[in-house]
């Protein structure tokens, strides 16, 4: 094997693009785009949050998270509101229509996991849990 195709920032990457570009054919089902989905997802867990706690949340800066809320907006999944106790904090809320996608987000996820790991052990699949976070943590 090159060098180069041993590198592991390179695999990482190389299995980065794949992981986007099945997540991103699933969605598109859905009528959503890569990263709409988490907002969605963190949305169900916690509706009516602050636009920039969301952001944290998503680990985007508030200008991403924006932009990202106004085409969300604009398909009727989610509406933005003045808080009541603090009209400079906008506070984002699921419409119906973006409830209802909650659950087929953690379907699509747990699908794209299942094959993901689909030859992995549960030995294995902990493993490499440790060792991604092992990974995010010494580059943090």
């Amino acid at each position: 094997m090159r060098q180069a195709e041993a590198n592991v920032g390179l695999l990482l990457v190389q299995l980065c693009r794949a992981h986007r570009n099945r997540l991103s054919a699933a969605l598109s089902g859905l009528g959503l785009h890569v990263g709409q989905e988490h907002a969605v997802f963190q949305l169900g867990l916690q509706d009516g949050i602050p636009q920039s706690q969301l952001a944290s949340n998503l680990f985007i800066d508030v200008s991403t998270a924006t932009k990202m809320l106004l085409r969300l907006e604009r398909d009727g999944l989610i509406e933005r509101r003045a808080d009541e106790t603090d009209a400079r904090v906008w506070l984002v809320h699921l419409t119906p229509k973006g409830k209802a996608l909650v659950q087929p987000v953690i379907a699509v996820w747990s699908d794209i996991e299942a094959q993901l790991l689909s030859n992995f052990t549960d030995a294995e699949q902990a493993l490499l849990r440790r060792m991604l976070l092992q990974l995010t943590t010494n580059l943090s």
